[in-house]
């Protein structure tokens, strides 16, 4: 199964022959709309919360290259930083009717490049997710969402403009079986293509279950299990299957600090036993939440998982990581954000070719600090400072970016 999205709803403006029929006839039913049916109109859309925003980005190493003779060799030029400017354009709402919650939102986006304008291109996301309420018993969600972005370069042998695109459908139900036991069922489908990297195309599913106690104050323990697949439209020796599960817990520490803990068994097992290196080990994620107030506080995690990284390679890592992002409030309107990660990449790969991937390891250090300043009710600036770095054991595969960032948003 394949969804082909519309492409001129996923990206700023249609066909020209889809604009000539839909500008004559928006214009038609404003002038024929009644004063009061305008005014309806008009404060729909003002629910949509739409904006207007514009960002401009400077990169010392856009295509993430060891050095100056790399880039030579990869991309003709040694020069390696790059400018590009950000004009975007989106909404979000958030419509209660009743007990049910809808949620939708999209945005479109166009990245011009300063020097390298053959990487120019659109993007975007949509979603809608209904979160809905039967009785005292039912709970759970249903949606959709839509998302087209460049590939990044850092997961790239030789960089090229490649868009990924994904489709993505999920939903959830949960029961109360009894005033503290809860049990639930989740699920989602995705559908990922790549416009250059077709090895990569494939559709994941995902399926669950899970039970909890809820104790009176809200801490929670449970347990959960879960089945994923992938299947590869064109290279289907990385198809695989996997299997997760382990105990969840959730507990308020204090008022204001909260942790949110998951771990168990992962079982990674590729069809092609001669191709890939399944996976048997520990994974999990410990995540803790510290809000001062509303606008500042720090989110902090601990993890060990086993990633794709972002579907972009066809084989895998096993990864040990530990994240903070601190926020403080250091104005009435001023907020000042930070982040700082670091991962360590085990890679896992071809049993026929052990020297591909097998014992390529990386560290990864991921730095940046932001400024975010709200003057007005519907406008935001942001100035922001990224720094990446790679390090690892193979040959050219170890690179330093640094980035300055601004942007500015406008509500209609």
């Amino acid at each position: 199964m394949r969804i082909n999205y519309p492409e001129y709803l996923a990206i700023p403006g249609g066909s020209r022959r889809q604009s000539c029929i839909l500008a004559p006839l928006l214009a038609a039913s404003l002038i024929t709309c009644a004063p009061a049916q305008a005014e309806d109109w008009l404060s729909t859309v003002k629910s949509l919360n739409p904006y207007v925003a514009a960002g401009y980005t400077y990169d010392s190493n856009l295509f993430r290259l060891e050095s100056q003779d790399e880039a030579k060799e990869q991309i003709g030029t040694s020069s390696r930083d790059e400018r590009y400017t950000t004009l975007e354009a989106g909404f979000n709402t958030d419509i209660a009717v009743s007990r049910q919650r809808f949620l939708i939102n999209g945005r479109v986006h166009h990245n011009k490049y300063n020097d390298f304008d053959k990487l120019d291109y659109n993007g975007g996301d949509a979603g809608a997710l209904w979160e809905w309420t039967r009785g005292s018993l039912w709970d759970g969600d249903l949606g959709y969402s839509y998302r087209r972005t460049l590939r990044s370069f850092a997961n790239q042998t030789v960089p090229q403009k490649d868009i990924r695109t994904e489709n993505k459908i999920l939903g959830s139900a949960n029961r109360w079986l009894t005033d503290r036991w809860r049990a639930g069922v989740h699920g989602d489908w995705s559908d990922i293509d790549f416009s250059d990297a077709n090895n990569l195309d494939r559709q994941r599913q995902l399926g669950g279950v899970s039970i909890d106690y809820v104790a009176i104050t809200g801490n929670s323990v449970g347990f959960e299990t879960e089945y994923a697949n992938a299947d590869y439209d064109n290279s289907s020796q990385n198809d695989y299957d996997e299997v997760y599960a382990g105990p969840t817990a959730f507990w308020k520490v204090t008022g204001k600090t909260t942790l949110l803990a998951k771990a168990g068994y992962t079982s990674r097992n590729f069809d092609d036993s001669t191709r890939q290196k399944d996976y048997d080990g520990f994974t999990g994620r410990v995540t803790m939440n510290w809000k001062a107030h509303k606008d500042s506080g720090v989110k902090a995690a601990v993890y060990r998982e086993i990633s794709n990284l972002d579907d972009e390679i066809a084989d895998y890592a096993e990864i040990h990581g530990i994240r903070v992002e601190p926020t403080w409030q250091i104005l009435n309107k001023t907020v000042l954000r930070g982040l700082a990660e670091y991962e360590d990449r085990n890679f896992k790969g071809d049993r026929e070719n052990p020297g591909n991937l097998d014992q390529r390891e990386d560290d990864v250090y991921t730095a940046g600090l932001w400024i975010d300043w709200n003057p007005y009710r519907k406008v935001d600036l942001s100035v922001g400072y990224d720094y990446e770095k790679r390090d690892s054991n193979r040959d050219g595969e170890e690179y330093s970016s640094q980035a300055v960032r601004a942007r500015v948003s406008v509500g209609l």
